[in-house]
């Protein structure tokens, strides 16, 4: 390192300290914002509609009136389930795995959501409370989240349905799988 005049060996010190500094800081994109890490690739799925009181909607194959929830296909391809997962406690992402199944661009799939999985692969172990409460989509080895909503006191057969516009909306006249008007 060359001699600046006036400058004592601490100073240089100092001025080489900073001039490591700014150089890190330059190789780390110096004022640009941190890049987020990247979550893992996933299908397009959401939740699209859900039932939390249902009493004289909709039956499931043993004409039991239980909770029900509607995933839809977002995206323009197919889109396979595996690796999806469906819960009401945010504390077990992995509460109960989807079966695999492919849903094609703009498909729905309705889950029973009674905690009956004894009637069949789409009976999930859990059920919903009409008295309200959250639900999430959760994806992969590091069950990121797809999806969520977390919803008040449900009327009985009345419905939680995702809006045109994204937002959610109670509907007294639900669309299980149709489109949401």
């Amino acid at each position: 390192m060359s001699e600046v005049p006036g400058q004592t060996p601490r100073g240089r010190l100092g001025a080489a300290i900073v001039l490591l500094v700014v150089a890190a800081v330059a190789a780390c994109g110096g004022d640009d914002e941190p890049t987020p890490p990247e979550l893992p690739a996933g299908p397009d799925i959401r939740l699209n509609e859900l039932m939390a009181a249902n009493s004289a909607t909709l039956s499931d194959e043993f004409g039991d009136y239980d909770d029900w929830i509607e995933l839809a296909n977002a995206g323009a391809e197919a889109a396979a389930t595996a690796g999806l997962y469906l819960t009401d406690d945010f504390g077990t992402r992995n509460r109960w795995p989807l079966p695999d199944t492919t849903l094609p661009a703009g498909g729905l799939l309705l889950l029973w959501v009674d905690g009956e999985p004894a009637q069949g692969k789409w009976h999930a172990t859990f059920r919903l409370s009409a008295d309200g409460e959250e639900v999430g989509l959760f994806y992969g080895s590091g069950l990121a989240l797809v999806d969520s909503t977390t919803f008040g006191p449900q009327r009985p057969d009345t419905s939680l349905a995702r809006a045109a516009a994204g937002g959610w909306v109670l509907d007294p006249t639900p669309t299980p799988g149709q489109a949401n008007d």
